[in-house]
């Protein structure tokens, strides 16, 4: 999971320089992982060693940039989905505190799929930019767990938590 967080760094700010995955307009997938409803006015990127993920972009000034991003990884992990999240979100805070980190309580989330998951939020402040993640987590199957991460500048929750609540409602782990 230390990973993670330099991942969506690296979408939100390199999402203009990626190309568009174009194998599914609607849904987002990767067979045998996942799959969950693109938002509408969303697009799929494939960045390097990751699954697609959804971006918003933003045609602001000279450049695009990423508004708000959802990025899946999976971890092989036994045990409990309940237990493994709650040693996932151990490792957040301590991941995070450094960056003044406030991290939610993790409670229950059923998607429409009927999928068991759960998620968290977390607040933070990475190079001056105050960012909002909802953390999703689900169990994968076969030894996996999956962690859904949506981010969006803070001062956007508004907007996009209940986006991200609406379209985790339509994930299904595989």
């Amino acid at each position: 999971m230390r990973i993670f967080p330099r991942l969506v760094l690296a979408a939100l700010f390199l999402a203009a320089l990626l190309p568009v995955h174009a194998a599914d307009p609607v849904r987002i997938s990767e067979p045998g992982v996942f799959s969950y409803q693109l938002p509408a006015g969303w697009i799929s990127i494939v960045m390097p060693r990751t699954y697609p993920m959804a971006v918003e972009k933003s045609s602001a000034g000279k450049t695009e940039q990423a508004k708000a991003v959802i990025s899946v990884t999976t971890a092989a992990a036994g045990g409990d989905l309940v237990n493994w999240c709650a040693q996932a979100m151990q490792q957040n805070k301590a991941q995070f505190a450094a960056l003044g980190a406030q991290v939610g309580q993790l409670e229950p989330f059923i998607p429409a799929t009927g999928a068991i998951g759960y998620r968290a939020p977390i607040d933070l402040s990475v190079h001056g930019k105050a960012l909002h993640y909802i953390m999703y987590f689900f169990d994968g199957g076969d030894g996996r767990k999956i962690t859904v991460t949506c981010v969006c500048p803070a001062a956007d929750i508004a907007h996009y938590a209940p986006l991200f609540e609406s379209t985790m409602k339509t994930f299904l782990p595989q």
